[in-house]
């Protein structure tokens, strides 16, 4: 026997509609943002699952055409069971990478598994429309054709690989690398670099200056650090924090401000870019 519970119909529109937003969003961000998601994958417990698969990058863009796609699909109604399902598949692997075993990051765990409770919501349940909603759909079809989409998905594409190739060091130009354990010498580290781009010019290459050991504690005031964050922007230096020292000390990586990368573990990946032809000092 099945019990009946009387939904208003808007109220599941909305849910569809708020619910897709989620992941199109993210697969903006995987496919604009690959060598970003890479290293969160490369810093999770549970990084194996992930190379289990295949190519890590490969895996990022992948799930982001399949979320921009099957997002979509959820956005206007298409076949929400089978998207749902589809988006449901991608999301668990993603959760089990990625969040579990995250202890500082038992939010985005609940929240995924709060998505994962909305997609299974569809999943259920029968929403199947009159032709009614086949006539809307095909005239948002039109509006939005496949030829849009494919577009899209293109640039995406381009713009993903692009963004790629840009995040990887050139060998032919200068790169440097500098460990810091203390927050305050960022200045003076800024100020050189600041001055290498101008003594360097063409030649400037990659600058990244990881922030390692006890002082990773004051990562997490983001209001002292913006000051840090938006000149080394502007000298077109990247912030790094030891992952290594933020678990150590009992720091939450969702503290430390939005444009700070974390490496998984700061001493190797100076050695590591030591070994590639960087300049390095350790402060």
């Amino acid at each position: 026997m099945k019990n009946k519970i009387l939904v208003n119909v808007r109220s599941i529109q909305v849910l569809r509609i708020m619910l897709s937003g989620i992941f199109l969003v993210a697969s903006f961000n995987h496919l604009l943002n690959v060598q970003k998601t890479v290293k969160r994958i490369d810093q999770a417990s549970f990084k194996g699952i992930a190379y289990f698969f295949g190519n890590p990058e490969l895996l990022v863009m992948l799930s982001g055409i399949v979320m921009l796609i099957a997002g979509f699909g959820l956005l206007i109604g298409f076949k929400t069971r089978w998207v749902a399902a589809i988006l449901l598949a991608v999301l668990i692997p993603i959760t089990l990478t990625v969040q579990v075993g995250q202890i500082t990051t038992l939010g985005p765990l609940f929240k995924n598994i709060a998505i994962s409770g909305g997609l299974l919501f569809f999943i259920l349940n029968d929403f199947t429309k009159t032709n009614n909603k086949y006539k809307r759909l095909i005239q948002l079809l039109k509006i939005f054709t496949m030829k849009k989409i494919l577009f899209i998905l293109t640039a995406l594409t381009i713009l993903s690989s692009l963004n790629m190739k840009a995040q990887h060091h050139d060998p032919d130009k200068n790169n440097y690398v500098i460990l810091t354990k203390k927050i305050p010498q960022l200045q003076p580290i800024l100020i050189t670099a600041e001055e290498l781009k101008i003594e360097d010019g063409n030649n400037f290459g990659d600058f990244q200056v990881i922030v390692c050991g006890q002082t990773v504690k004051g990562l997490s005031d983001k209001a002292a650090m913006k000051k840090f964050i938006d000149r080394a922007e502007k000298a077109g230096v990247s912030l790094k924090a030891c992952g290594f020292s933020l678990n150590k000390f009992g720091v939450d990586p969702q503290e430390i401000p939005s444009k700070m990368d974390i490496v998984e573990n700061g001493i190797l990946h100076n050695f590591q870019l030591q070994k590639k032809g960087y300049f390095s000092i350790e402060l």
